[in-house]
C-alpha cells in the first residue's frame, strides 16, 4: 500500500482523537476488552440482496472470537447500525449544515456498544 505513513502525533492533529494505536497492538488490546465485557456485538456484512460465497476476512474474524471466547453473548451489529443510520440521516437533514457534529455523535454512540 502506498503513500504517506502517520505517524501518531500527525493523525491525533488531523483527527483529534488522542488515544491512537497501531494495528499491531489489537490483539492484545481486544483480549483485554473481551475478558472485560459480557456481550459482544459483531458485524456480519449483512446485504439483503448479495449472496456471499467466499468467506471474507470480517467472518474469519467472528468465527475466531467467538472460538476464542466462547461463553460471550454474542449480538449481531448490523442492526444497531442500520438504526444509527436511520437516526445520522434523521438528524443531519435536521441540522443546520453540522454533518460533522452528528458523526461525532455516531461515534460516541458506537461506541457504547
Amino acid at each position: 500500500m502506498g503513500g504517506h505513513k502517520l505517524t501518531k502525533q500527525e493523525a491525533r492533529k488531523i483527527t483529534g482523537i488522542r488515544d491512537i494505536k497501531w494495528i499491531s497492538e489489537f490483539p492484545r488490546l481486544f483480549h483485554r476488552l473481551m475478558c472485560e465485557c459480557d456481550h459482544t456485538y459483531l458485524n456480519s456484512n449483512e446485504h439483503k440482496r448479495a449472496a456471499i460465497e467466499v468467506e471474507s476476512r470480517e467472518a474469519r474474524f467472528v468465527a475466531d472470537t467467538m472460538r476464542r471466547y466462547p461463553l460471550h453473548d454474542y449480538h449481531r451489529l448490523a442492526r444497531p447500525m442500520h438504526q444509527l443510520r436511520i437516526g445520522s440521516q434523521t438528524s443531519r437533514s435536521h441540522s443546520s449544515g453540522k454533518p460533522a457534529q452528528s458523526r461525532r455523535k455516531g461515534s460516541v454512540v458506537c461506541s457504547v456498544f
